[in-house]
């Protein structure tokens, strides 16, 4: 939030933008909160609790900031003007635990869910070469994108040791939005890719092909040991809004929620397609399996309408 929009609850606020987190009684009441300042910023994007009650986050941060959390400051800096992904621990008394983030030119976490093991599964997307390391500074792994922005997953224990990290993706720009880990441990990402991209994490290799010279819509599932089990991607001509993808499970359905700008094929039968109404519609999918579409809904007002993700 800004300074001149939001003024909660402790002004003066910096000249960058401030993340808060607030928590909120039955009764609607803001019970307590905490919030960050510096010139640097550290974005939260998603997190998840452990058996324990402590919350992860993730994000980005860039530069230096002081998060402000059970009546106390606590700095955090990453010492680079350049996006770093993280991840926050904050205990169920609102103090700071343990945090950690990437080296390198460029990542954005974008999900983080604890499995059933009790350890932290992430995911988000990095440029260039970037290094994930534990919060000892061992186990060392650097992972370099095969074009411009790639797809990195992985997962940290609750301890801050760094167990695993993949990278996927093509030559051209592969983004991540959102993650869904279900019970089964199983990971699905959605995000959008272009031409085409290897999906698969191991050595092997496994490529899609979208044939668009513009963003296709990107649904990946992965097993709980990160192998590859379907994906299912748009075609026809799409272009898709890099921050504005959804995912959820119903059920056994995948629902995909997000925005379009000109036209976009959702079923591979060519029998859904969609022509944009205004600036920017809104759609939400539903997959009842990698390929076939069940369900899918359009925007048709003259406006530009945009859906983005939900947090829950």
């Amino acid at each position: 939030f800004r300074s001149e929009i939001v003024t909660y609850p402790d002004p003066p606020f910096t000249d960058n933008d401030d993340s808060f987190i607030f928590e909120v009684d039955s009764l609607g009441e803001i019970s307590r909160h905490m919030r960050t300042t510096g010139k640097g910023l550290l974005y939260f994007d998603e997190g998840s609790y452990d058996a324990a009650g402590n919350l992860y986050l993730t994000g980005f941060i860039q530069g230096a900031v002081v998060i402000k959390a059970a009546d106390k400051d606590y700095p955090i800096d990453s010492k680079t003007s350049d996006q770093k992904f993280f991840i926050l621990q904050i205990k169920p008394d609102w103090s700071i635990g343990w945090h950690i983030f990437s080296e390198g030119e460029f990542s954005y976490g974008r999900g983080v869910e604890v499995n059933s093991d009790g350890d932290l599964v992430f995911a988000g997307y990095y440029s260039g070469k970037e290094t994930f390391s534990s919060l000892d500074g061992l186990n060392n792994v650097t992972l370099s994108s095969l074009g411009e922005d790639d797809i990195f997953m992985g997962k940290y224990s609750t301890d801050g040791e760094l167990l695993e990290v993949y990278s996927i993706g093509g030559i051209s720009n592969d983004f991540l939005h959102s993650m869904y880990l279900d019970e089964k441990d199983q990971l699905y990402l959605s995000g959008s890719f272009v031409n085409e991209m290897d999906i698969d994490p191991s050595e092997n290799t496994k490529f899609i092909t979208s044939g668009l010279g513009a963003p296709a819509l990107l649904v990946l599932k992965y097993t709980n040991k990160f192998n590859h089990v379907w994906s299912y991607f748009t075609g026809s001509g799409v272009n898709f809004g890099e921050d504005a993808v959804g995912l959820g499970i119903v059920g056994e359905d995948v629902m995909v929620a997000g925005n379009f700008s000109s036209k976009v094929n959702f079923n591979p039968n060519g029998e859904d397609e969609l022509i944009l109404q205004g600036g920017s519609d809104g759609y939400l999918v539903k997959l009842s399996n990698p390929e076939a579409i069940s369900t899918s809904i359009k925007n048709i007002n003259e406006y530009s309408f945009n859906v983005f993700p939900n947090p829950a």
